[in-house]
């Protein structure tokens, strides 16, 4: 609008100075008054004013076209990192798994693997029972691979009854055979009790992964065979202490005219633990 002004004044101005020009020409001759001349010279002012004015607001509205011209960029500029961030937020939308990101995941992992940590700091008793030689204290650390035990725990069951014999006896002992026990905590007395299993591996079965070549001829093996008993309410009376030795014989199929010899002799054996108590008690006097 301000340069159509612009050429509008500018072709009136020209009008108005060839006007103005043919006045004073023809003053000299009287064709016009000297007021006629005075108001085209007027006319002509009045014109390179308002043309001046016209100019002066083009120019105002170039400079706020060019004040436009940089917020538009700047606006743009902006437009620009607001897409970008809207690209990244797409990639990790679509990188995301089960509806979890990647990093919030692993944080989770971590946090499940430490919560798990934790938990293994408690100790548990795997049934009933009570823990003897408890060496834990607050503040000590139980590693995963200890050096020693930090407790030993004796559960509340059954306690087993088991005997060793050599490998050339075990041939006829069997599930079911009758034996007898004698402790040396109860002299003088005998107990019944029955075969309940014989144990189908021993220590010197195992093969040990020490990268050495193994031996099956080692002289220092002695290659006892476990046998467990069991036993009534009567042994369980007596209220024994876990690890308390004893004297078996088991009445096998064989050889039933040694039986009473058997007999014979735990009982003899039973007799003679008489003999250590006694010892002690006239030394403790």
């Amino acid at each position: 609008q301000a340069g159509e002004q612009i050429k509008q004044l500018q072709g009136r101005l020209v009008l108005a100075e060839a006007k103005a020009a043919r006045s004073r020409e023809l003053v000299p001759s009287g064709a016009i008054s000297q007021e006629d001349l005075e108001e085209d010279i007027t006319a002509v002012g009045t014109l390179k004013t308002e043309l001046a004015q016209a100019e002066a607001a083009e120019r105002s509205a170039q400079e706020k076209l060019a004040s436009g011209s940089n917020s538009l960029q700047a606006a743009r500029d902006e437009l620009k990192r607001a897409e970008a961030a809207e690209r990244e937020v797409r990639i990790a939308l679509t990188a995301e798994s089960d509806g979890l990101n990647p990093e919030v995941r692993q944080t989770m992992a971590e946090l499940d693997r430490k919560r798990w940590e934790l938990d293994q700091t408690v100790v548990r008793a795997p049934s009933d029972g009570y823990a003897t030689y408890v060496a834990l204290r607050p503040g000590q650390m139980a590693t995963p691979i200890p050096l020693s035990p930090p407790m030993v725990f004796v559960p509340r069951e059954k306690r087993r009854l088991i005997a060793s014999f050599p490998q050339n006896a075990i041939g006829g002992i069997e599930p079911g055979c009758e034996a007898e026990i004698a402790f040396k905590a109860r002299p003088g007395q005998v107990f019944p009790a029955k075969v309940l299993s014989v144990t189908s591996i021993i220590p010197e079965g195992q093969m040990s992964t020490s990268g050495q070549l193994q031996s099956v001829t080692s002289a220092n093996a002695s290659g006892y065979i476990p046998v467990t008993f069991e036993y009534g309410e009567d042994v369980e009376a007596l209220d024994l202490p876990t690890g308390a030795q004893a004297s078996i014989a088991v009445y096998t199929h064989n050889f039933h005219a040694l039986a009473i010899v058997r007999k014979i002799i735990l009982r003899i054996k039973s007799w003679e633990n008489y003999a250590y108590f006694m010892h002690h008690f006239d030394a403790l006097h």
